[in-house]
C-alpha cells in the first residue's frame, strides 16, 4: 500500500504542477497497488488545491475540491485510511 503526501495527489490530479506527468506515470504504474489518503492528505488537498496562492486560476473552490476528491476515491485502489480506533484519547 501507498500513502502518497499532499503534493502527490495535487500533482495527480492538477496537469499545471510541475510534477503531473512523473505522478501520473508512477500512479498509472502500479495498477494492481492500493493508494490510500489520510485525514491529513484529504485535508492538504482540500487547502491547497483551494489556493489561488499555489495555482492561480487553476485553484478550483471548495466544493470541487471536494469533487475532485470524491473522484480520485472512485478508483478501487483508493481509500481513505481512517485513524485507529481510540486515538484521540491517547
Amino acid at each position: 500500500m501507498f500513502l502518497p503526501d499532499i503534493n502527490f495527489w495535487l500533482a495527480v490530479t492538477f496537469e499545471v504542477h510541475a510534477h503531473h506527468v512523473r505522478a501520473k506515470q508512477f500512479f498509472d504504474g502500479h495498477a494492481a497497488d492500493p493508494f490510500s489518503f489520510c485525514r491529513f492528505t484529504q485535508q492538504g488537498f482540500l487547502r491547497i488545491g483551494s489556493n489561488v496562492t499555489v495555482f492561480g486560476e487553476e485553484a478550483v473552490s471548495l466544493r470541487e475540491g471536494w469533487r475532485l476528491y470524491d473522484r480520485i476515491l472512485n478508483d478501487p485502489r483508493v481509500h481513505l485510511t481512517n485513524e485507529p480506533d481510540g486515538l484521540e484519547q491517547q
